[in-house]
């Protein structure tokens, strides 16, 4: 700090004779005086609360020192922030005029303000944190238009062949149903294959079976029966089984008739038995003779 003193007493001249008069001397002393005085009383002041500034930041960080080695002992390793040195008060202001010292204060010799302590816990937490890798894939192109129709048909294709294999391992069986006939039928008509003939001989049935003399041829016999068939499609005719059976029920003679034996008038060479149609039959055999008191027909595939 720069310190001036004031002279007590007016220069002389070289003669010992002053300059001026006694009364403008005094006065311009006084003046001088009085102009020392009031800096010095304004210096005073402004140093005095900057070194209680500096002394209440001083406390206010030793504080949050302390706090933070409390709550984070990890942390109190670290050094503590450096604290700003308080700047020494200006002397006491003399009583006497000539010892008085005047204080100038600048801007640059304010203390500055310190700033803000960082939280010790945020660096070793940030340095634990490691950056993942970001992988970006883009887009593939997608097939066009005419490569999907292409895929649609070949797949189409594939399953219409698959189809077509089963349903011909399965032609015999699937075949003989009602509800898939129609569809085979109409593949034979362009193929030229022939259907299997749809057969149940459980529905075809006989009835008015009657056994008698020949009139015209003796020894024979002549056998009258009617078959009907109860299915409500035409399927072939059966072959016909007669047999002769005494009265402890042994077969004394027996006789098998083939469509092409039995059917005449009309139904000569006819494959298929229309259904719900009654057909009357008249059968020529030889006699099994007096012992045969019973018989029966019975119905068999070809």
């Amino acid at each position: 700090m720069a310190v001036d003193k004031a002279p007590p007493q007016a220069l002389s001249n070289r003669s010992g004779h002053d300059t001026t008069g006694p009364s403008s001397s005094a006065s311009q002393q006084a003046a001088r005086y009085a102009a020392e005085k009031a800096g010095q009383e304004q210096a005073m002041p402004a140093a005095a609360n900057a070194l209680f500034d500096a002394r209440a930041l001083a406390e206010l960080e030793k504080t949050l020192q302390d706090s933070f080695n409390q709550t984070a002992p990890a942390a109190s390793s670290l050094p503590p922030a450096p604290s700003t040195p308080a700047t020494a008060s200006p002397p006491a202001t003399p009583d006497r005029p000539d010892q008085a010292k005047t204080v100038t204060g600048r801007a640059s010799d304010a203390p500055e303000t310190p700033a803000a302590p960082t939280n010790p816990l945020s660096q070793p937490l940030l340095a634990g944190i490691e950056a993942d890798s970001l992988e970006i894939r883009l887009p593939q192109p997608g097939p066009s238009f005419s490569q999907r129709l292409l895929w649609a048909l070949l797949a189409t294709a594939g399953v219409l062949i698959l189809c077509a294999q089963v349903a011909w391992l399965k032609f015999d069986q699937w075949s003989l149903k009602p509800e898939l006939r129609h569809y085979y039928q109409l593949v034979c008509d362009r193929l030229g294959c022939q259907l299997p003939d749809r057969r149940d001989i459980s529905l075809i049935r006989t009835s008015n079976l009657s056994v008698r003399q020949h009139p015209t041829i003796a020894g024979a016999l002549l056998v009258d029966v009617v078959l009907r068939n109860y299915a409500t499609f035409a399927q072939p005719f059966p072959r016909l089984n007669m047999v002769f059976s005494n009265h402890r029920d042994k077969v004394l003679a027996s006789r098998s008739f083939e469509p092409s034996e039995y059917l005449g008038g009309d139904l000569v060479g006819a494959k298929q038995m229309p259904p719900d149609q009654a057909i009357h039959l008249s059968l020529e055999l030889v006699d099994p003779g007096q012992g045969a008191v019973s018989y029966k027909i019975t119905l068999s595939d070809l």
